[in-house]
């Protein structure tokens, strides 16, 4: 799975959300640093809280301080989902967005 994953990072337009994920894990976190440095196209998100403080993210804060492939939010993931705007793509075939589902 770890070798699908690298793969998947090093594909064209590739967008990563991570959640909560402390990257104080060096076998994903080697794998996502390195899709940065070789894939000019990856896009990182990470929703986590803590961010000026975890040290792990260090080498990610400096690369979101230079270019825009990496996106820093410091939010839970009930207010991110809370404020992303709506977009009628988030709908399922009920006709119900997520604004009805409780997570």
């Amino acid at each position: 799975m770890i070798a699908r994953f690298q793969q998947a990072l090093r594909k064209e337009n590739v967008f990563l959300l991570t959640i909560g994920f402390s990257f104080y894990d060096k076998h994903i976190s080697s794998i996502i640093h390195e899709a940065l440095e070789i894939n000019p196209s990856f896009i990182l998100m990470v929703v986590t809280l803590g961010i000026e403080s975890n040290d792990a993210l260090t080498k990610l804060r400096e690369i979101a301080s230079k270019n825009n492939n990496v996106l820093l939010i410091e939010e839970r993931f009930i207010d991110l989902v809370t404020n992303y705007p709506f977009n009628e793509v988030y709908h399922d075939n009920t006709g119900e967005g997520y604004e009805n589902k409780s997570f």
